[in-house]
């Protein structure tokens, strides 16, 4: 019954997530990619504005070398900038590496809960949700999912499919209906 956490292998849930790997569609959803984090994309857009930063510094500091050499402000402004756009790009590298660090595991559960906790910062806010998944042989965890804006609605609960899942994160959840 969804809402109620039972797992274990005498779970009510057992028959319905039984049924999954024996669906007709169930290979092609094994075989789906699903898009990476939301942590991941942040990563890849410090790395991309750290590059660009660091190459317009690098060419700001040797213009103002060429014109005015060491004390040009071009130059010092240059050398900022090229500072700059390397530590971003070194941080999005170390975010990217840690949001793929664990490989990704295709399981077919059922999701029986989902709460969600809601942060407002600044002008933005920012809703992180936790589903609960029951798998096949009884196992239950909870998994954090970060929202994907209002044009995007959360999964019921009650929803059969595949979890695509990275560790304690659920990059997403194929539905299979049974």
């Amino acid at each position: 019954m969804p809402g109620k956490v039972h797992g274990g292998p005498d779970s009510p849930n057992q028959g319905r997530i039984g049924k999954i790997a024996a669906h007709k569609t169930y290979a092609d959803v094994l075989a789906y990619v699903p898009p990476e984090s939301p942590s991941y994309l942040v990563g890849m857009r410090l790395r991309w504005h750290g590059r660009n930063l660091a190459i317009l510094g690098a060419l700001m500091a040797g213009w103002g070398a060429w014109q005015a050499g060491w004390v040009s402000t071009w130059f010092w402004l240059g050398a900022a900038a090229l500072l700059l756009g390397l530590v971003l790009w070194s941080k999005g590298r170390t975010r990217c590496a840690q949001a793929i660090a664990e490989p990704i595991s295709k399981r077919p559960g059922m999701i029986v809960d989902r709460r969600s906790e809601t942060a407002i910062r600044s002008w933005n806010g920012e809703t992180v949700y936790f589903f609960t998944i029951e798998f096949e042989g009884g196992g239950v965890g909870e998994y954090r999912f970060e929202g994907r804006g209002a044009s995007e609605d959360p999964y019921p609960s009650g929803m059969t499919g595949v979890a695509f899942l990275r560790g304690t994160e659920l990059l997403e959840f194929r539905q299979i209906r049974v």
